[in-house]
Formats: C-alpha cells, structure tokens, sequence
C-alpha cells in the first residue's frame, strides 16, 4: 500500500523533520564525548582473575588500574586494551605502578590518546606510569596535552621508571619537569627497548635531563625521535638521552632516530646525547 500526504500532513512532517535531525545530532555528539572524570572516582568492576586480556574505556578505569596496581596486582602475563580516547581533564593524577608494586603487564593503547594528564607534587616515579618493570610493555599509545611536574627524581612523561620493560609505537606531547633523571618519555631507564616512539615539547630538571629518556642501562633505542622540543638542564643534558650509560641506538644514520629543537644546559650536553659512557655503547 502506498501512503499519499495531503497538504496539511506534509507540513506536519517538514515542522517535525528538523526537529528529528537535531535529535540524532545530539544523540551522536553525546555518543563521541569524552566521559567525565571528578579526579577521584576509580572503577575496578571491570577486573577478574579470570581474563588475561582486559578492556577499558573510561577515566575511571584507568584510575581504576592505578588503583589495582597499588593494591598489589602486577597483571604479569595480562594485556590491558584501550578501547577509546580518555581525558583526564587536568585533574592530579596517580601514576600506574610504584617500586614496591610495579606494573609488569602490557599496556595496549590500540592508537588512542589519554589527555589531560596533569601532575604536581614533590614525590618521586611520576608519570601516567609510575614504574614498569619484568617485562612490562606500553604500545600503541598516545599521551597529549599534559603537564607532569615533580621537585623530585624520576619524572617521565609516559613512565618515569622502566626496569626489564618496552615502549613501542607511543609519543608523549607536552611537559615534563622533574629533578634528576627526567625524560619526556622516561625518566630512568634500565635493560629494556624504546621503539618507534617520539616526544614533543619542553622536558626541564637538573641531572640527567633528555627527550626521550634522562638516563639508559643496556637498553636499546630503535628509530625513535624527538621534534620540536626544548630540553633544560644543569649538568648530562641530550636532545635524546642525557646519560648513556651502556646500551644500543639504532637509527641515527638513517635520521630515523633523531633530535629537533633546543637542547641547553651547564656541563655534558649534546644536541643527541649529553653524557656518553662510550665503553658500552653501541651507536648504529
């Protein structure tokens, strides 16, 4: 059957069509928003024992996860999905993993953004990861707009201390200020792999101060940059490490791996590397 609308019905349907097309508007936006986040809120509903791979979505389960990791869960051999982008609105942030109870899982941000990450505070192992160490990874993971301050040492933009651990396929956008051994990736660095990451912005602290790492152990850099940065310090300041203390870069010949910006500082600075332990370094 085939519907026929007189002249009065028509106009009915043009009044209530705009009216329809604002609704699915409103519906969509209210679908892409980021959820809000008070700053305190954490949400652990999502764990069980019984998952070895995790999803989450929400500022409250990320703090949800810094809370679970301080509880004492290492999430070893576990991988937690991001499943969307998540702003944490400025509010003070509680990094992931301590040194009594690190984080020795695997982080996967499945190429979406945490913004908004915000701390100040005169403690050390500040960053969205606190400390990560046996084997822990982050991967696939980006961090914006944020502001990670500390008077104290091991201050990193996406992990202030990674012990064992990885980084692959991450950047970290925005600034990074700290004491000694501050990154605008990772602040202390020991035995582990930084891979096809990059930072941008101002990092600044005292000893040990570099784009991408302040201090590296026998760990490796693969194809990894810094673009468009400010690096400050007093002493073992590089636009990609300020202490090399034994380990691999790889890259740098090709330009993959490289420092663009301002590199200052008082004594032992380089535009890539400021203190070179040349003994244990492998330069390729």
């Amino acid at each position: 059957m085939k519907l026929k609308f007189n002249s009065s019905l028509r106009n009915v349907w043009n009044k209530i069509k705009p009216c329809k097309w604002a609704f699915l508007s409103t519906l969509i936006i209210a679908q892409t928003t980021f959820a809000q986040w008070d700053g305190s809120s954490a949400d652990i509903g999502w764990y069980t024992e019984r998952e070895y791979e995790l999803t989450i979505s929400t500022p409250q389960q990320l703090a949800g996860l810094a809370k679970l990791v301080a509880m004492g869960k290492t999430f070893e051999e576990r991988t937690i999905i991001l499943e969307q982008d998540v702003y944490l609105e400025n509010h003070e942030w509680t990094p992931i993993g301590t040194r009594d109870n690190p984080f020795c899982g695997t982080f996967d941000g499945r190429n979406y953004v945490i913004r908004g990450v915000y701390i100040y505070n005169s403690e050390e192992y500040q960053g969205l990861f606190g400390y990560v160490d046996n084997n822990g990874t982050i991967r696939n993971l980006g961090v914006e707009d944020s502001q990670i301050r500390s008077d104290y040492n091991y201050v990193g933009g996406l992990v202030a201390y990674l012990n064992n651990g990885e980084i692959s396929d991450s950047h970290f956008s925005g600034t990074v200020n700290g004491g000694d051994d501050v990154g605008g990736l990772i602040g202390h660095f020991n035995n582990g792999t930084i891979s096809n990451s990059y930072f941008t912005g101002t990092v600044e602290g005292r000893y040990n101060v570099g784009g991408l790492t302040g201090y590296i152990s026998y760990g490796t850099i693969n194809s990894s940059r810094v673009d468009d940065a400010e690096v400050t310090g007093q002493e073992n300041v590089g636009g990609l490490v300020g202490h090399f203390n034994g380990g691999e870069m790889n890259g740098i010949n090709d330009d993959s791996s490289y420092f663009n910006g301002k590199v200052e500082g008082q004594k032992f600075t380089g535009t890539l590397l400021g203190l070179l332990n040349r003994d244990n370094v492998n330069l390729q």
